[in-house]
C-alpha cells in the first residue's frame, strides 16, 4: 500500500478512522478491505493490470485460432519492481506456453520535492480558493507528459483543482465524459491565483 498518503490522510481525520490510518501496517487487515470497496480510490494503493486488446490473428469464423495476444496496461505503485512483478505474473498464469513481452514501460522516476516554490504556491492557490482544504502529494495512476521529465530529473506537478462527484469521476475517459462548467470556472480561477502568485515571486505583478 502506498502507505505515506495513507498517513497523510490520518493526519487529516480525528478520532479512531485517523489513528487508523496514521498506522496503516498495523491496521492493514483492516484498511485494505475498505480500500477495495472504493475503485477509483484502490488504484492508488495497488498495482492494477487493464485488458485493453485481444487479437485472434484470425479472420475466419469458423476456425479456431492457434494464437492469441493480449494487451494489458499495467500500472505500478512507486519502487515496485517490474521484473518481479512480470515473474509474478507468469507463476500465476501456470502456462509455460504463454509468453509475456514488454512494449513499452516508463523509466523509473523519483519523486518530486514538497519543497518546491511551485508545488508551495500551488497550495495557496488551492487554500485560498478551497478555504479549509487540505492539500496531499499522491501518485497518481493516469499518464501524463510530466513523467518524462521527471525521469530526467525534471521537478514536476499535475494539479487538477476541481471538486467532481463520483458520476464525473467514473466516466473520465469514457463516452459521457464531462466537467460541470462550475468546476471547470473554479479550477480556472485556482490556475489563475498560482500564476499571479508565481509572477509576483519575482515583482513581475502589481499586488492588489
Amino acid at each position: 500500500m502506498n502507505v505515506h498518503l495513507l498517513k497523510d490522510l490520518g493526519a487529516t481525520q480525528k478520532g479512531v478512522k485517523g489513528f487508523l490510518l496514521k498506522h496503516p501496517i498495523f491496521f492493514k487487515p483492516i484498511i485494505l478491505p475498505q480500500l477495495r470497496k472504493e475503485v477509483e480510490l484502490f488504484t492508488l494503493f495497488s498495482n492494477t493490470m487493464t485488458l485493453t486488446g485481444l487479437n485472434s490473428h484470425n479472420e475466419i469464423v469458423n476456425v479456431i485460432p492457434d494464437k492469441m495476444t493480449a494487451m494489458i496496461d499495467c500500472r505500478l505503485l512507486p519502487a515496485t519492481s517490474s521484473e518481479l512483478f512480470l515473474k509474478k505474473m507468469k507463476k500465476r498464469l501456470r502456462n509455460d506456453k504463454i509468453t509475456i513481452s514488454v512494449l513499452t514501460e516508463m523509466p523509473e522516476m523519483k519523486p518530486s520535492d514538497m519543497n518546491n516554490k511551485f508545488y508551495k504556491q500551488m497550495e495557496e492557490a488551492i487554500v485560498k480558493n478551497y478555504p479549509g482544504s487540505k492539500v496531499l502529494p499522491a501518485f497518481l495512476p493516469s499518464y501524463n507528459d510530466v513523467g518524462f521529465f521527471r525521469a530526467k530529473g525534471i521537478q514536476g506537478f499535475t494539479a487538477t483543482p476541481v471538486v467532481l462527484h463520483r458520476d464525473h469521476l467514473s466516466g473520465i475517459h469514457d463516452i459521457n465524459e464531462r466537467l460541470p462548467i462550475s468546476a471547470l470556472k473554479k479550477g480556472k480561477d485556482t490556475y489563475f491565483t498560482f500564476l499571479e502568485n508565481c509572477l509576483a515571486e519575482y515583482n513581475l505583478i502589481e499586488e492588489k
